[in-house]
């Protein structure tokens, strides 16, 4: 033994002073973990909250929306914020804090028994979301789809639904990084009493059935109609130019106004906009550049034929082909973003950082990489390592003008494109507007001047693409008239048509009455072409209901205007058919200021509530009660809104980062303030 030890020495003491130095740096490195994740990042109800508990409501949400195989359960249920991750995880941990402290969530075997409950839930929404559902509700209406469709595919579904969650429970679990079973079981819970604490809110004041008949015979009642919309933007054309004076003074009126603030629907003031430059790795242009050799595809075809390629050659040559260059365009594309990514950390690596962003210098745009040289490092780089002459990066710069999310949607390579951002997938648009310039707490660490390397949009095709935010700007108004020169010359244009159309549209209805929408259609068509954009057309058979104005063709979509509507129509007896009723009669008009639009329509059937849909909606008819006298009360907006959560309970951030990255399992938080406490993460 002695001998053992003397000969081998040297290494028994290196391995037991590497135990010791582990042993020694252990608990600091726990302890300094412990610290990260006591900070506190937000204070609400007067207390501070601990970046533990945001990250363990994250984990929680994680694993409810993987439960079931859906990827969105929890979220869908409750109508979670999703513009962001950072606010659907933010809108969950209040809520479940709030049904915590009203006492209605239960223990980990009240969640596992909701499992059933949970699986109807599921069916009964993926059913009134298909379009099977939604074509019958619309022609037969919500009670009669219920019993022809929800009805009959209800039960199968809903056992799917319970197996698929009782079989991706452990999935769920490790997507919350939960150790046990019954930390899933406790979030279920969780997510049935926010549901039960819903429901007591809802179900806080119960009308009588007398006042659920009166009541529900408004809200519930509907109309069958033929109707013409027209637009007073057809007559534009007929107008001339305003005048500078007058285009000033409309838009010295309108430059900080919000359009869902006016009664024309219209207003200047502007989103928050950026301008961006990307470069993209075009998947098909790689693809069109490779020849894959003869040999390579015979060596396929031989390792692969009993598995996956059972014909001959011939046969089965082009899928080989297909096979074989789709993984040479994911590898050559891999190895250009290790290209991009190098060269964006060749110049930023060594700035100063403060948190997740860099501290860049008053000259950062003159020596940050331009896109041209990246594009010609990939192209040489690829070159001298795989010997293939790789397409040039395509480069896009939209600059000139200012992109709101809406402008960036349209932009060609980002319509079927995403962006990951921790576990969830978000457009590229939305990206783009999450540079810390423009939100103080985002989910993804991007600011302007540098390119987004660690958040790259991909396609549907396989394509990658970059993006680097040059400047952005938050909601304000317009510097000048010139930047909505043209949307305001034609909202004037519009303004003036729309004086005209009232003015003219006794005429059209005097028209419609004699002869009919028909005529009345080939009237203000005549001299146009199908083709034109002020071509009118009849829709025949539109069934609008009061309680769903949203379903409505726009025209209706103002309330005062769909009331006109309705009390017209309550002039027209129900019980007589309507081909007995001359159309003249049934024939009416309506402006809507808010679409600067009219319509022209026919009613042909008045739809009141019958007492067999009273029993199949009476449920629906208590809840538009309630709605009613909320609204009355001015509280017509969702309590549970995380906007509303946000006001209720103080929710004050205290600018510390939030992001979720924390390995599980890590100290957890106490009440203690740390050495880090409240310091920029």
């Amino acid at each position: 033994m002695l001998k053992f030890l003397r000969k081998y020495n040297k290494i028994i003491l290196v391995i037991g002073g590497s135990l010791l130095m582990v042993a020694f740096l252990a608990p600091q490195a726990i302890q300094q973990v412990g610290q990260l994740q006591n900070r506190t990042v937000a204070t609400m109800d007067g207390r501070k909250v601990k970046e533990r508990e945001l990250f363990d409501a994250s984990n929680e949400l994680r694993a409810l929306n993987a439960l079931g195989g859906t990827g969105g359960l929890a979220t869908a249920l409750l109508g979670l914020d999703q513009a962001s991750s950072a606010d659907a995880d933010l809108h969950w941990y209040l809520l479940s804090k709030e049904a915590e402290e009203g006492g209605f969530v239960g223990s980990d075997l009240d969640g596992r028994s909701f499992y059933p409950a949970l699986a109807e839930q599921i069916a009964v929404f993926a059913i009134r979301s298909g379009p099977q559902y939604r074509q019958a509700a619309a022609q037969l209406g919500q009670s009669m789809a219920d019993q022809f469709i929800l009805a009959q595919q209800l039960p199968q579904m809903r056992q799917n639904f319970l197996n698929n969650i009782e079989r991706t429970e452990n999935a769920a679990a490790s997507a919350g990084r939960f150790t046990t079973i019954e930390e899933l079981h406790r979030s279920v819970a969780k997510l049935r009493g926010i549901q039960r604490m819903r429901a007591a809110y809802a179900g806080v004041a119960r009308p009588s059935g007398p006042r659920l008949r009166a009541v529900g015979s408004d809200v519930f009642r509907a109309i069958e109609a033929d109707l013409v919309t027209i637009s007073a933007a057809r007559f534009n054309d007929a107008e001339s130019d305003p005048s500078e004076a007058e285009l000033q003074a409309h838009f010295a009126s309108l430059a900080d106004v919000n359009p869902i603030d006016n009664e024309f629907g219209l207003g200047y003031l502007q989103p928050q906009r950026v301008k961006v430059e990307m470069i993209r790795l075009d998947a098909e242009a790689i693809r069109s550049a490779i020849e894959i050799p003869s040999v390579d595809v015979t060596r396929r075809w031989l390792r692969e034929r009993e598995t996956t390629y059972p014909g001959e050659l011939d046969e089965e040559r082009d899928r080989v082909v297909a096979a074989l260059e789709g993984e040479r365009v994911e590898a050559l594309i891999t190895e250009a973003q290790k290209i991009i990514r190098g060269e964006v950390l060749r110049t930023s690596g060594q700035l100063p950082r403060s948190g997740d962003y860099l501290e860049l210098p008053e000259t950062w745009a003159s020596e940050r990489p331009t896109l041209e040289a990246i594009a010609d490092a990939v192209v040489s780089r690829i070159a001298d390592r795989q010997s293939f002459e790789m397409p040039r990066p395509t480069i896009v710069r939209l600059v000139d003008e200012w992109q709101t999310g809406q402008d960036l949607v349209t932009v060609e390579g980002l319509a079927a494109s995403s962006v990951r951002a921790g576990s969830q997938n978000v457009s590229p648009a939305a990206a783009m507007l999450q540079v810390r310039e423009l939100n103080p707490n985002p989910v993804m660490p991007i600011q302007v001047g540098v390119i987004a390397a660690d958040f790259p949009v991909r396609s549907s095709d396989g394509s990658v693409t970059f993006f680097r935010v040059i400047d952005s700007r938050d909601v304000s108004p317009p510097d000048s008239i010139e930047e909505v020169r043209a949307e305001a010359v034609a909202d004037l244009k519009t303004l003036r048509s729309y004086d005209r159309l009232a003015g003219e549209l006794p005429g059209y209805l005097e028209v419609a009455r004699a002869g009919g929408l028909g005529a009345m259609v080939d009237a203000l068509n005549a001299g146009r072409s199908e083709e034109d954009e002020s071509w009118l057309s009849l829709e025949a058979s539109v069934r609008i209901a009061a309680a769903q104005p949203a379903s409505a063709p726009p025209v209706l979509a103002d309330e005062d205007v769909l009331g006109e509507v309705f009390a017209f129509a309550e002039t027209i007896d129900p019980t007589v058919e309507p081909e007995s009723i001359d159309a003249s009669r049934r024939t009416l008009s309506v402006l809507s200021p808010r679409t600067l639009s009219a319509a022209v329509g026919t009613i042909n059937r008045y739809v009141p509530l019958t007492q067999e849909d009273f029993r199949q909606l009476f449920g629906q008819a208590q809840q538009a009660i309630i709605a009613r006298e909320l609204s009355r009360l001015d509280a017509v907006d969702n309590p549970f809104s995380l906007e509303r959560l946000r006001e209720r309970h103080g929710w004050t951030a205290t600018g510390v980062a939030t992001e979720t990255s924390v390995p599980a399992g890590d100290a957890s938080s106490g009440d203690a303030d740390s050495t880090t406490d409240d310091s920029e993460g």
